[in-house]
């Protein structure tokens, strides 16, 4: 019996042993030091936050971008600093850069990648579309037009005379493919 007693008492020293280092670590952890604050520059619609190879530069906008034949970039400080990408709701969009002058952005704005300042369809005020005057010429000329006869039945004969013959091909005549009467 002391046998199994020493070798029960071994084996609970071995398991408390390789369970304590165990506990001890996981705790570490809540003793850390607080994360930094990855954002390192913003302003009121914009921000760069640090990011894995670089910095992430983020102008979120009043409404969606329209379609346009161009591309949207950001520029950052009157330097453009690359093609946008928009977020799936469009009121976003960002940039992953190297460049580290973004850290100490001033301003950010939006762009398009031919250099134009504004797109004509990026107006505040929707157009408005005149009303149609009425157009009397043209109501004019279709009632002058002479209304169309009936078409005549198709099936009846015509002034003309219409003949039917066949070709023979001769020995130079292939099958076409797929006819069952003359397989290849």
């Amino acid at each position: 019996m002391s046998r199994t007693r020493s070798r029960s008492r071994l084996a609970a020293l071995a398991i408390t042993a390789t369970l304590t280092p165990a506990l001890v670590l996981t705790a570490a952890p809540a003793f850390a030091a607080p994360t930094p604050d990855p954002v390192v520059a913003s302003g009121s619609d914009w921000d760069v936050t640090t990011a894995p190879g670089g910095y992430l530069v983020s102008l979120d906008l009043d409404a969606p971008l329209p379609m346009v034949d161009d591309a949207p970039t950001l520029v950052v400080d009157g330097e453009p600093i690359g093609l946008a990408t928009e977020s799936a709701d469009g009121k976003t969009l960002q940039v992953l850069t190297a460049d580290r002058s973004v850290a100490d952005a001033k301003d950010v704005t939006k762009a398009w990648s031919s250099g134009d300042a504004d797109k004509a369809t990026e107006t505040t005020t929707a157009p408005v579309t005149p009303a149609v005057p009425e157009n009397r010429t043209l109501k004019r000329q279709m009632k002058s037009l002479a209304t169309a006869d009936a078409v005549e039945d198709p099936s009846t004969p015509g002034a003309y005379e219409v003949t039917e013959a066949e070709y023979d091909f001769g020995d130079q005549a292939i099958p076409p493919r797929g006819d069952r009467r003359h397989p290849r």
